[in-house]
Formats: structure tokens, sequence, C-alpha cells
């Protein structure tokens, strides 16, 4: 395809991180390391393979003052570093599959990404997000269709907030029509709603 990916897969959670690279040479590779492990933290394992990248000398420093242990798959058997493998087949057969209504590259591998955090993996029965995060990212579905914890939530903290009064309480209401009043004064006499009163005012007004 023309580009170069780098490709972490973390072994529990199966979250994904996919970065485009101009050049993997180890001092780049190094920079994009330190970036990642400061939003997620260090790894006690890597494992990568025999590439010049990451058997470089810079590459094992900057591991090893890290405290991580590097493990290589098998010279010419990229099969024995499986998880990270199934993962590259996957990407590029989606940007492929993208790239037929879309050519940029970097908002496929964006869309992708983000619809792959959010889908349960079978051997685990959660999203990566959710095994990362310990919840689930928010998408345009949660727009339509909200977690029901979320609008329970929400539904209670409004009706705490807000004083709900009962017929025959006395009450301040808010008058629009008469710039020279701000307030008018009156009494409940039915509940339209949770928060909708009929009122009757002093001068007999309703």
């Amino acid at each position: 395809m023309g580009y170069n990916f780098l490709v972490l897969v973390d072994a529990y959670t199966r979250w994904l991180e996919v970065h485009i690279m101009k050049n993997i040479n180890s001092e780049k590779t190094i920079e994009k390391y330190r970036e990642i492990f400061t939003t997620f933290g260090l790894p006690q394992v890597l494992v990568s393979n025999n590439g010049r990248t990451f058997i470089a000398k810079e590459f094992q420093y900057f591991l090893k003052q890290n405290g991580i242990f590097h493990k290589c798959t098998a010279p010419y058997n990229p099969a024995t570093n499986g998880l990270a493998e199934r993962f590259v087949q996957t990407l590029k057969q989606g940007l492929r599959k993208l790239s037929v209504t879309d050519k940029n590259v970097t908002r496929n591998l964006q869309k992708l990404l983000f619809h792959y955090r959010l889908l349960p993996h079978q051997e685990r029965g959660k999203s990566s997000a959710e095994l990362m995060f310990g919840r689930n990212l928010n998408s345009r579905l949660n727009l339509i269709f909200p977690r029901t914890e979320q609008r329970n939530e929400s539904e209670n903290v409004n009706l705490t907030k807000i004083k709900q009064f009962e017929v025959g309480e006395r009450v301040a209401v808010r008058e629009y029509l008469d710039k020279n009043i701000k307030w008018r004064f009156g009494t409940i006499i039915e509940k339209l709603g949770r928060l909708h009163y009929r009122v009757q005012l002093l001068n007999k007004k309703i």
C-alpha cells in the first residue's frame, strides 16, 4: 500500500495502536514508543519481529533503560507473533475496503481503530476499550440510545436539583409580558407534570 505502519497490540485487553510512520528507523520508533508509553505506561514485555529497528543498539538500550524485556519472534516466521500478525492482516483488509470510497488513509485508519475498539472480543466478552478503561467509548449510537446508567443518573441529578411543588402552595411566577414587573405571586391549583403547574395569580389570572 506504500505506507509504513507501527502496530502495537496489548496482549490482555487487545487494545490496538496503529501509527503511520514516514521513517521506521530506531530514532523515530523510539519517539513514537515514548508517546504511547506516556499514555498507557510501560509494558513488562515487548514482542517484536527481528527487523533492523528492533535489534538496533539504540532501541535495545531504550528498552533496557525502561526495564522492558524484549522477546523476538523466530526469524522468517512472522506467524510466531500471531496476535500482531492477525491484526496486521485485518488492518490491510479494512484499509483496502475503505479506500474504495475514501482515499484518505489517515481518516480510514481512524475509523477502523475506533470501531475495532468498540467491538466485544469473543474470548474476553468485552471490548478492548472496556478492558483498558473500565468503560466503553462514546459513539454516535450513544446519542440515539444513551446507556441506561447514564440516563438514570442524569434524571436523578436533575430531579434532586429542581424543587417540586404541591397543589395549594404559594409561589412566585416569572412575568415575561410586562417589562415593569419581574415576578407575580399566586397559588398552585393543579399539577400538570413533574415540573409543570397551573397557578392562579393574586389578580385571579391563571
